[in-house]
């Protein structure tokens, strides 16, 4: 019975803890992508498209990893 009792308030614990947490990376992440499509209306070059759709694909990776990071712990 301890052992249930503390399995659900760490897992409750870690929900309110990470609400924030996901919020913080999910508007992150938002916002870099609009500014990524903001560059790539404005570029003139096909290097720089090039660039900003490697910057994009890197970011989803980075917040894809934080993010099952977090499920996982």
């Amino acid at each position: 019975m301890f052992f249930y009792v503390t399995w659900v308030s760490s897992g409750w614990l870690f929900v309110i803890m990470s609400i924030p947490t996901l919020n913080v990376l999910f508007s992150l992440s938002r916002l870099n992508v609009d500014l990524i499509q903001f560059f790539a209306l404005n570029a003139q070059s096909e290097q720089f498209m090039t660039l900003s759709i490697c910057h994009a694909s890197l970011l989803f990776f980075l917040f894809s990893i934080t993010s099952s990071a977090h499920i996982r712990a």
